[in-house]
């Protein structure tokens, strides 16, 4: 498996609206929105379960390892 660096994660991420995505736990969610935070980070809707959850990228890109998971 491929593990991106934090610049890689952060971009792919930002312009990752609309996909769906593998979340710390292994849950599927459809990024609903990204927008940019203070600083370097995004902050990340993403719906799981019908609920719409918050979440920032940088913390997403440590619980995550770097392995971003995106399918259409």
């Amino acid at each position: 498996m491929y593990t991106m660096t934090k610049k890689e994660f952060m971009n792919t991420l930002f312009s990752a609206e609309g996909e769906l995505m593998v979340m710390p736990g292994n849950a599927v969610g459809k990024i609903e929105s990204v927008r940019t935070k203070l600083g370097t980070d995004l902050e990340v809707i993403v719906q799981i379960s019908g609920l719409d959850v918050s979440f920032s990228a940088e913390k997403l890109f440590d619980d995550l390892n770097g392995n971003l998971i995106l399918a259409e």
